[in-house]
């Protein structure tokens, strides 16, 4: 069953458990940990900015 037939159509009534963010293999953020800081941070009404300094860094260096 998918959110919006549970009912689930607005930000504000998503859960973790909704989003069940797990990490996966890559380095940095796997995609449903992305989505649960963006809903997070949407419901907490955090603008601040999110960056990953160090996974951003370690692609830069492999550069050429």
């Amino acid at each position: 069953m998918s959110l919006i037939d549970a009912g689930c159509i607005k930000i504000s009534s998503l859960t973790e458990n909704d989003i069940a963010p797990k990490p996966d293999k890559k380095r940095g953020l796997s995609a449903s940990e992305r989505q649960w800081l963006q809903v997070e941070k949407c419901q907490k009404g955090d603008k601040t900015l999110w960056l990953d300094y160090e996974g951003l860094r370690s692609e830069m260096n492999s550069w050429v």
